[in-house]
């Protein structure tokens, strides 16, 4: 940089647009919660080594899924818990990868925004690596942004009258990986 006015930042996830625009949604489509938005964009890490091929990039097509399910605890990990379910069913019967090469890995310590997240992974031939993450991302975007944007983020069931911040089960994966892990699995 050659001096402030240079600086730039680059978004190291797709998802936030997806927030952002959950009230607009509601308002234009009359979605009713559970329902979910998608997209694919691209995104930017700050890979100190990003000397694996595909694995790890600074620059790279991640797609994500924000599924906004009612405000309730239990509610929230049935979803995320039917995510995972999904997520394997879509690796080995939808792209075919032999069950034998995935697994689940359950995040250690948290984000400060999750209540529950873990990866599916991949046997890569150099040891198990990450292709999707699924997280209970609870009610934390859309309260973030209502909080800084001063605009209602909150929902209210057509049925129950009930009003509330929807919760969020996030799926988010790379397009690279994927495309990768198809490779290596079938040929």
């Amino acid at each position: 940089m050659a001096d402030d006015t240079s600086k730039v930042y680059m978004r190291p996830e797709t998802c936030q647009s997806l927030f952002t625009d959950f009230k607009a949604v509601c308002d234009t489509t009359r979605m009713r919660v559970p329902f979910g938005l998608a997209q694919i964009g691209k995104a930017f890490r700050n890979e100190i080594t990003p000397g694996q091929f595909l694995y790890r990039m600074r620059e790279f097509e991640q797609m994500e899924i924000e599924y906004f399910v009612p405000a309730d605890k239990d509610e929230a990990q049935k979803h995320y818990n039917q995510w995972k379910e999904d997520a394997m069913n879509y690796w080995t019967n939808v792209i075919g990868i032999n069950p034998q090469h995935l697994r689940f890995k359950d995040h250690e310590k948290l984000a400060h925004y999750a209540a529950a997240a873990t990866d599916v992974e991949f046997l890569y031939p150099w040891g198990w690596g990450e292709i999707q993450g699924v997280h209970n991302r609870t009610d934390f975007d859309l309260k973030q942004h209502q909080e800084y944007s001063k605009k209602d983020m909150s929902y209210t069931d057509p049925k129950s009258g009930d009003r509330y911040i929807p919760w969020c089960i996030e799926a988010s994966f790379g397009l690279g990986r994927t495309v990768m892990v198809t490779m290596l699995e079938f040929y």
